[in-house]
């Protein structure tokens, strides 16, 4: 076991070249230079802490022994740096990513013997990490939406893998990451972590104090997914789980974004502004920063099943105001959560007015 001396944070360049080392713990340092462990094919387990901030050319290359990396830092290279260069034991390497990370950087795996990678589920974005890493025949992704992924030339990242054959992710989630950009591509090799042997043996759901907490082994393998606080459920300005005195709050934006027509307020009350306007539509969101019971008073007066009126919760219509025309007016109530977004949309057909030719709405909330 190698350690360094609380002062040390830097390791200089080839210092452990093809040394016998069969192990080390980089806590505390901050810089690797160029090829420090290069060739150290004894070591079967690495592990990069969160106080790594730079790792150079060729660092941990050739480390043939190696059978599991942790990576627990991020933005820590730059590009074409093969840091991993032919480093992966020839019976698999796991490269595993902590739960503070939230992305995986460009050429991470250039050119590594890594065979399988475990992308955790605060990874939000993959850049160009795959390139020259036909060895990688696994991914296994924790995450409850699918990581952005980059593209290069007009390629997705995921089709650089050659050798790539199994994606798993969480049971629940396969239709998401089946249909979300790009992962649909490899929609026939996407399974469920319970055909890999994972099993998921506790649960817990988030509330507005506590987050959500889910536990899969796999043999000796435990992984630990955290979900986000939940919002608060406010009823009369206060939330029913904490007792909280909670300032509710929501947002209209009057046209909604890519619009050209929306709803104009006056005094409260906001009117479609598209009249005469032939196959158009006037469209209003209103957005909310808390969780809250909205309430949407709405008139319409149009040309009869041909001018409509229609109200999108979160892209869903609702099916009280789901193409209302004529001459019709209503009240519709939801109870939503903070980030919901619902459009008000007066949409227009090709000819012909009737009525006042418009929609109109107030809104309330608490």
């Amino acid at each position: 076991q190698l350690e360094f001396g609380d002062n040390v944070t830097y390791i200089a360049s080839e210092l452990f070249y093809n040394s016998n080392i069969l192990n080390f713990d980089l806590t505390g340092i901050e810089t690797i230079d160029r090829e420090a462990f290069a060739s150290c094919k004894l070591i079967t387990s690495l592990v990069i802490p969160s106080t790594v901030k730079r790792v150079e050319w060729m660092a941990f290359k050739g480390m043939t022994s190696l059978t599991e990396i942790l990576i627990e830092t991020e933005n820590f290279i730059d590009s074409y740096e093969y840091i991993f260069d032919g480093s992966g034991a020839s019976t698999g390497c796991r490269a595993t990513f902590g739960p503070n990370v939230t992305s995986i950087e460009h050429n991470l795996f250039t050119n590594s013997r890594v065979t399988e990678i475990e992308i955790s589920n605060n990874i939000t974005y993959i850049e160009n990490a795959f390139y020259q890493s036909s060895t990688i025949n696994t991914l296994i992704c924790w995450g409850s939406v699918p990581p952005t992924l980059a593209t290069v030339y007009g390629s997705d990242i995921l089709s650089q893998i050659s050798g790539l054959s199994k994606i798993y992710v969480r049971d629940e989630y396969i239709g998401a990451y089946k249909s979300a950009n790009y992962w649909s591509g490899k929609s026939s090799i996407i399974y469920g972590v319970s055909t890999y042997g994972w099993v998921k043996t506790s649960s817990s759901t988030s509330t507005c104090t506590t987050k959500g907490v889910v536990t899969y082994t796999k043999g000796s393998l435990v992984r630990t997914i955290e979900s986000p606080l939940a919002p608060h459920n406010v009823v009369d300005g206060h939330c029913t789980v904490c007792g909280q005195e909670i300032l509710v709050s929501a947002t209209i934006t009057e046209t909604a974004a890519g619009s050209s027509y929306g709803f104009i307020g006056e005094n409260g009350t906001y009117t479609s502004n598209n009249q005469n306007m032939h196959s158009t539509s006037a469209i209003a969101e209103i957005s909310t920063q808390t969780g809250c019971t909205l309430t949407i008073n709405w008139t319409v007066s149009s040309e009869s099943n041909y001018d409509k009126l229609y109200i999108y919760l979160n892209g869903s219509a609702q099916s009280s105001v789901n193409g209302v025309s004529g001459s019709q007016s209503g009240t519709l109530t939801l109870n939503l959560a903070a980030g919901d977004v619902v459009q008000i949309k007066y949409q227009k057909d090709g000819s012909a007015n009737n009525g006042n030719d418009c929609a109109t709405f107030t809104f309330t909330y608490q």
